[in-house]
């Protein structure tokens, strides 16, 4: 048979037997019979077989070298000197030509982070447009060494190596992106799109470090993003890789400033995206507008309340009741006028759980299976939110004498619990039965799914991608003194960002 070069779709069990497979769908005709789970092989296994062993093993190998001529001499490089085909030696070439190790980090992020797996309901912002931008920038543009950063910054924590420490390769591409970047500003050239992917990607990098590290992110240069984007002024950002930057620039300073109870600037509603094109605004741009009212209301009723002297608290904390409480029908709102496919679906049953995964941890009897990750994140999202709107619905009712007030408190503490609830719920479908660091792509690990269907097969390497990520912050807010949870459920929630350390490798 003539190889035609292009890779089998023959399922795995298959392929272990040695036979052909004739790849019907649900389940080929060798696993029907056999009754078993037909799980076909993905081309990008085929290509990218045990990549982070490989990638370990390259890292190991750069290691040894003490200085970047060293590290370049390890490539077999052919002679330059003048030979025609007939009078050149065949120990002239080389017998394995060597990978580029940036390279192959490159390929590594685009692949694993970047590059969607299927039709997305849902706009992951600027992440979209990483990949074509990089593609289209100049060799001497910021993206390429900020990018490269990222991308090694990744690899090494997957290759069980610390991003932190000296010998890693990715700090001096991440401090050549910030000298490219700080004399593209000083020579005043253009602020085109790819320079404002760059400080993303900066700012991302710092984000991958300070999660290794298990240290607070700094977020010093997502103020510098700010800055160059107030100095493009009112540009028309027609564009969609420019909409998903200001998306991206907006939830990230919102965030912030929620965490920190800071007001946000009011010329930050000029990034919201679509506001310029008369659009209809995505589902996550309208949870960031409600964000962005939720931070200003929560910085205005803490100043507020504490400068406002004991005659006029009352009316001070009533006001700001109303304005809570009207912000929290725009949450409840939002939840509702979702896509109907974004739901989660509550699942219970033993032949949707593996015990392995019941056995690393659940809070309930049941567990929440998404849409996406990224779907889940955002609805994550919103339940933390609205979270903060109840603890600032708390502290207004704390400042009133009201008949009603044991009442409503009771209710505000039932809508955080089940918030809450909500949260841990979503666990085992972003971990499954990880409780140790695995290969990224593993396919070993064990998810919650509906009934017989299988896992999404992009489920397995979105999902170890950006759990720990996704995760971590909610967790941590739900550890807060102020929320008040039923008995036990914060040590079970202590315990899981215990397991994320493990599973990530995160420094104690």
């Amino acid at each position: 048979m003539v190889n035609t070069g292009k890779p089998s779709g023959g399922c795995e069990a298959c392929r272990k037997r040695r036979i052909k497979c004739d790849e019907s769908k649900p389940s080929c005709s060798y696993c029907l019979k056999k009754q078993i789970t037909c799980v076909a092989k993905e081309a990008f296994d085929t290509a990218w077989r045990d990549q982070n062993v490989v990638a370990s093993e390259a890292v190991r190998r750069r290691l040894k070298a003490t200085a970047r001529t060293d590290r370049e001499s390890t490539a077999m490089v052919v002679t330059r000197r003048p030979c025609s085909i007939s009078t050149a030696s065949f120990e002239d070439v080389p017998k394995v030509l060597s990978q580029d190790y940036d390279t192959y980090a490159l390929d590594f992020f685009f692949t694993s982070y970047v590059k969607p797996r299927s039709n997305l309901s849902y706009d992951r912002g600027f992440l979209n447009s990483v990949y074509p931008v990089y593609q289209q920038s100049s060799a001497s543009s910021p993206i390429r060494p900020a990018v490269t950063a990222v991308a090694l910054a990744l690899l090494e924590a997957w290759s069980q190596l610390n991003p932190n420490s000296p010998q890693s390769f990715a700090r001096s591409h991440y401090l050549h992106g910030v000298a490219a970047l700080r004399q593209h500003l000083q020579d005043r050239e253009e602020i085109t799109d790819d320079v404002l992917i760059a400080t993303l990607m900066l700012d991302m990098y710092e984000g991958v470090t300070s999660f290794c590290a298990a240290r607070s992110h700094t977020g010093m240069h997502l103020k510098g993003t700010k800055a160059i984007i107030d100095s493009r002024k009112r540009l028309v950002y027609s564009s969609e890789t420019s909409q998903g930057i200001l998306a991206r620039v907006r939830h990230m300073l919102v965030g912030r400033a929620l965490l920190r109870q800071e007001p946000v600037a009011s010329d930050m509603l000029h990034l919201t995206p679509g506001c310029q094109l008369g659009v209809t605004v995505s589902p996550e741009a309208d949870l960031h507008r409600l964000d962005f009212e939720l931070a200003n209301l929560q910085a205005d009723a803490t100043d507020l309340l504490s400068n406002s002297t004991t005659t006029n608290r009352s009316l001070v904390a009533f006001e700001t009741y109303n304005k809570a409480q009207a912000l929290d029908e725009q949450f409840v709102a939002w939840y509702a006028s979702i896509p109907l496919e974004w739901y989660p679906i509550a699942i219970s049953d033993p032949r949707s759980i593996p015990e392995s995964v019941r056995l690393a941890g659940m809070y309930h009897d049941y567990c929440n299976i998404h849409n996406s990750i990224f779907v889940a994140d955002i609805l994550n999202g919103h339940s933390s939110s609205r979270i903060k709107l109840q603890l600032l619905i708390l502290f207004t009712l704390s400042h009133l004498d009201d008949p009603l007030l044991n009442e409503l408190e009771s209710q505000t503490q039932a809508t955080i619990q089940d918030l809450a609830d909500s949260i841990c719920a979503s666990i085992p479908y972003f971990l499954g039965d990880r409780t140790k660091v695995l290969r990224l792509d593993d396919k070993s690990v064990q998810y919650p799914h509906l009934g017989f269907d299988p896992v999404p097969f992009e489920h397995f390497d979105s999902a170890a991608a950006y759990a720990g990520f996704f995760l971590t912050r909610r967790l941590v807010e739900l550890l807060q003194r102020h929320v008040q949870l039923r008995g036990g459920q914060k040590m079970w929630v202590g315990g899981q960002l215990g397991r994320i350390k493990e599973v990530y490798l995160v420094s104690q």
